[in-house]
């Protein structure tokens, strides 16, 4: 895959997946063996917990929620983007 391929993955994710909730892109888009090294020590970290952070963590505490991308950069099969996520805390 291309680093330009890698790269618009990266941003669906972040477009249709943080963004939009979109489920069906989450699925389409995260292994079943994603391991979320990002999370709690005491706290799942596959895909659903992921999922369920985004559904039931951020969403409800940010409406109008946003992601503005700013940069990525890709090498051989890994990227990494720069964002905000934004909203309005309610």
């Amino acid at each position: 895959m291309s680093s330009d391929a890698i790269k618009a993955v990266a941003r669906q994710f972040n477009e249709e997946v943080i963004e939009k909730a979109n489920r069906g892109s989450f699925g389409a888009l995260i292994d079943p063996d994603f391991v979320n090294r990002s999370a709690p020590r005491s706290a799942p970290n596959g895909p659903e917990s992921m999922w369920n952070t985004f559904e039931n963590v951020l969403r409800p505490a940010l409406t109008g929620l946003s992601v503005t991308i700013h940069e990525q950069i890709a090498e051989g099969d890994k990227v990494t983007t720069r964002k905000t996520i934004s909203g309005t805390h309610g």
